[in-house]
């Protein structure tokens, strides 16, 4: 299916931050806490988005993989979309340059919403595309995520971990990492901490690594939640 002739996205922000976000902590933390963020069991998938972003689309099995290490419980709906459906889905929103295209075909997938849609980018497209997760949301001032995401706040999102990544010099995984899902295994010695350290219990690791995750930092539970 061609592109098209289409408008450019306006520069909303003209460059500068989202005045909807706000970084809990001084961003010359970011990398602080990007370094102590890890999810246990990514290494699969990170195999799986190099594959996938190398191919120029996920397969039925690769993105059923994907879409359970996000939210086991969307697993039931996600079974229902064919492998053709799927390559087809991941293949336009992988290849179009329209950012509300790429999270409109992603989303016609059963089971697919914006959180799973942008793992599913980050996983293949790298750091411009960080995941968009609830602790990461923490880390960038936001107290209540929201039940739903919209393609407006997945894109301001987006806009803030990359002006904050260009800011610190980091990736737009490592800003978004500081304030995420798993929890640091070992803790470093408060004299070692930043004087600014986030409060325990934290959000983790998806507001430091903005580039490749989210924003994120210390949370106090490795469970993800499962919105999809």
């Amino acid at each position: 299916m061609p592109d098209g002739p289409k408008r450019a996205l306006r520069p909303r922000y003209a460059g500068g931050m989202p005045t909807e976000f706000r970084l809990r902590f001084p961003l010359k933390d970011v990398r602080y806490w990007a370094d102590r963020y890890a999810y246990a069991d990514d290494s699969e998938v990170e195999v799986i988005g190099e594959a996938a972003g190398a191919a120029g689309c996920y397969t039925r099995d690769q993105f059923l993989r994907v879409a359970k290490w996000k939210s086991p419980r969307s697993q039931p709906l996600c079974a229902k979309n064919a492998d053709s459906s799927v390559r087809e889905a991941t293949a336009r929103a992988l290849s179009t340059t329209d950012e509300r295209e790429r999270v409109r075909v992603l989303g016609a997938l059963h089971g697919v919403q914006l959180p799973t849609a942008s793992v599913l980018l980050h996983l293949a497209r790298g750091a411009d595309f960080p995941i968009i997760d609830y602790r990461a949301l923490w880390s960038l001032g936001v107290d209540e995520a929201p039940n739903s995401y919209s393609f407006v706040y997945w894109w301001a999102y987006t806009q803030a971990c990359r002006h904050l990544a260009a800011e610190a010099g980091e990736s737009a995984t490592s800003t978004a990492h500081c304030g995420s899902t798993p929890r640091c295994t070992s803790r470093p010695a408060a004299a070692r901490e930043p004087a600014h350290a986030p409060p325990q219990p934290v959000r983790r690791a998806q507001a430091a690594r903005i580039s490749t995750r989210g924003l994120q930092c210390p949370s106090t539970s490795r469970r993800r939640r499962t919105f999809s």
